[in-house]
């Protein structure tokens, strides 16, 4: 159920809720809304577990084998090294692309 509210709202954040309405076609009630959602959100941290979630999908569909230490690495240091490891073409069947591997992990643990 939706309530009648009044806020003081400066006017360049009108501004920006205005031109957020039109680029998503939404109402203002509409964009405070999913403002709000999302603030709530990453306060809780729901954002970041469904990033983290997504970072270790990526690593793992790289198969390169299983890596215990990505789960305790802060998430910006886990996306440099994945985003490192996709652009490396690595063979893990092969020495020099053990080492490759070894490299890049052991910049980012």
């Amino acid at each position: 159920m939706k309530k009648m509210q009044s806020y003081r709202i400066e006017e360049d954040i009108i501004n920006k809720i205005d031109q957020i309405g039109k680029y998503e076609r939404r109402s203002k009630s509409n964009v405070i809304e999913m403002a709000v959602e999302k603030y709530y959100k990453n306060l809780n941290g729901e954002d970041d577990i469904k990033e983290k979630n997504s970072l270790y999908n990526r690593f793992y569909n790289l198969n390169i084998g299983e890596l215990d230490e990505i789960y305790h690495m802060g998430k910006d240091n886990l996306e440099k090294m994945i985003k490192s490891l996709e652009v490396s073409d690595i063979n893990i069947e092969t020495d020099a692309g053990l080492k490759t591997l070894k490299e890049i992990v052991d910049r980012y643990i």
